[in-house]
């Protein structure tokens, strides 16, 4: 078992993919669309959502661009909770890489030369002829548009 600094506890999961979510949504992420996202029913996704509110993590304010809808922003300990599991996972890679032998041009984590660029989609991982092309059309590993 990978041990990370705080420890993972079974919520973490869960809360990570939302925070996520309501991160990249340019302040525009809705319970309906953490659900669309996440392939899970509407009710799901509000308590998913209610998990982060109720400590903190998340709020739920009126949409600057149409009042009548509720969106969701992370708070600044919403912000540190995202940090953290980046913290957790850079660890959790760093153990799972450690034994790795270095490759050609590479001095450090992150700086390696290489033509290959991660997937940006569940789809795009499985395809084995990826473009290289515009990200317009394409989908966040979370379900969200890219481009």
């Amino acid at each position: 078992m990978i041990k990370v600094d705080p420890p993972m506890e079974r919520k973490d999961l869960s809360r990570n993919l939302v925070i996520n979510i309501v991160d990249e949504a340019d302040g525009q992420a809705t319970v309906g669309s953490v659900a669309e996202q996440l392939g899970v029913d509407p009710s799901a996704a509000s308590r998913m959502v209610s998990e982060l509110i109720s400590p903190g993590f998340v709020e739920r304010l009126a949409s600057q661009r149409d009042g009548r809808r509720t969106v969701l922003r992370l708070t600044p300990d919403g912000v540190a909770l995202r940090d953290r599991y980046r913290r957790q996972h850079r660890q959790a890679f760093e153990h799972i890489t450690r034994d790795w032998p270095p490759r050609k041009g590479c001095s450090s984590l992150g700086c390696c030369e290489s033509t290959w660029t991660p997937p940006t989609s569940y789809e795009d991982a499985a395809s084995p002829s990826r473009s290289q092309g515009s990200r317009s059309g394409q989908r966040s590993v979370y379900g969200g548009p890219l481009g």
